[in-house]
């Protein structure tokens, strides 16, 4: 995926359409492992009953010799066990196996490529470790915002002379100030936006002048007439 996006910029892509490039190639990064995820839980869920069928089978085995040796009143008993396996499946002081805890998909992973990414094009800062702290912060923005809010406001980072760092001391934005609890909401909002250059108003006049229009007649024929015979024709 690097050499690809490297590429890119090399080629002058633009910052917005590698940041898209790689919002996709992280994607289905995190869709293969967590289809890995699950083929690897089923195995292990299938090997798991398996395993349980075969022990409790041994027990009923075992069980139901005993009672036909000790106490025939006792028959039911295998029974009984057959029709709540879950009660004895394990022996006693033994618990039962643990069944895996399945991560949720990373989706922090997919943020930070994506960040990295722009930031290599943008000539930002990149992310260069995923620690605890941010993960926190990033999965607390990802239950605000949602994944493709801050995928929109990472693609319009390049588009802010401010975020980049060219307005202003600062050396422009990093993975800290994205994952900062209301940034998301504000660069969607537009309030990084580059605002566009005052320009003074010009009157109609003015716009006349600079066109070589000449200002226009708006009198009657009578009140033309008249200052015609009063100051002479004006052309």
């Amino acid at each position: 995926m690097s050499d690809l996006l490297t590429r890119l910029i090399a080629d002058g892509t633009s910052p917005e359409l590698v940041a898209e490039v790689a919002m996709l190639l992280a994607e289905r990064k995190v869709l293969d492992e967590r289809r890995a995820n699950d083929r690897r839980r089923k195995q292990e869920q299938r090997e798991r009953e398996k395993e349980e069928r075969g022990h409790v089978t041994s027990r009923d085995v075992t069980g139901q010799d005993v009672t036909s040796q000790d106490s025939p009143s006792l028959s039911l008993l295998p029974n009984e066990n057959k029709s709540n396996p879950s009660t004895h499946t394990h022996p006693e002081g033994e618990s039962p196996p643990t069944r895996k805890a399945v991560p949720a998909s990373d989706d922090c992973a997919t943020v930070v490529s994506a960040w990295n990414a722009m930031a290599r094009a943008a000539g930002l800062r990149t992310c260069a470790k995923l620690s605890d702290t941010r993960r926190r912060h990033c999965r607390a923005r990802l239950k605000d915002d949602g994944l493709q809010a801050i995928q929109r406001a990472i693609q319009q980072v390049p588009q802010s002379a401010f975020l980049r760092g060219d307005a202003g001391d600062w050396a422009g934005a990093n993975i800290d100030f994205l994952l900062r609890p209301d940034t998301v909401t504000k660069i969607l909002e537009g309030q990084y936006d580059d605002r566009p250059a005052s320009t003074p108003q010009r009157g109609p006049a003015a716009w006349r002048a600079a066109s070589g229009r000449s200002e226009p007649d708006h009198r009657d024929g009578f009140q033309r007439a008249l200052d015609e015979r009063i100051f002479g024709a004006t052309g």
